[in-house]
């Protein structure tokens, strides 16, 4: 009944539709991630995300990582979705992102810092710090298919993850 409302054209109708899929633990929340709102697409992120979270739908956020996002909320939870679902696949997402030069420094950043992260996860989540068992399959094979392209990375901020990523996951440069 309440995605029904997720075209309607007030504001406050759409967010309250999102509140309550959220303390329903609602799949279908998904749909308010491509909110025309910024504040709606970041309310559903954290619904799907943070804490328990509403795990279903965290596919549809984890491909948010490809979409420009005005709300660092947004980004950092899409992000780290790709991370908390550990395929290769979601790997290749983040490393794309990070390689994307029209993307935000943070963003970029922050997915540099979730490939950092792949080998080893923490158990406290890297953006709400909920607890978690996160299990992620190898990439090393992945990151060194792209390792030139992440040693060329200019941006101060960047090169110091690229080389820490270098580092953890074993990788050995071309001289």
């Amino acid at each position: 009944e309440l995605l029904r409302h997720h075209n309607h054209s007030t504001k406050a109708v759409r967010l309250a539709c999102v509140l309550a899929l959220r303390r329903q633990s609602a799949p279908g929340i998904e749909v308010f991630l491509k909110d025309p709102e910024p504040a709606i697409q970041a309310e559903a992120a954290r619904a799907i995300h943070d804490n328990a979270g509403i795990p279903q739908a965290l596919g549809a956020l984890a491909e948010l990582a490809f979409v420009e996002t005005t709300q660092d909320a947004t980004a950092f939870r899409a992000i780290n979705a790709n991370l908390r679902i550990g395929k290769t696949s979601n790997a290749a997402r983040l490393l794309t992102m990070a390689l994307r030069k029209n993307a935000k420094i943070a963003h970029r950043a922050e997915a540099l810092g979730a490939l950092l992260a792949w080998k080893e996860p923490s158990t406290l989540d890297r953006v709400d710090g909920y607890a978690r068992s996160i299990r992620t399959e190898p990439i090393t094979s992945l990151l060194g298919g792209k390792l030139d392209e992440l040693l060329s990375l200019t941006e101060p901020e960047l090169r110091a993850a690229v080389i820490e990523i270098v580092i953890a996951h074993g990788l050995t440069p071309r001289p």
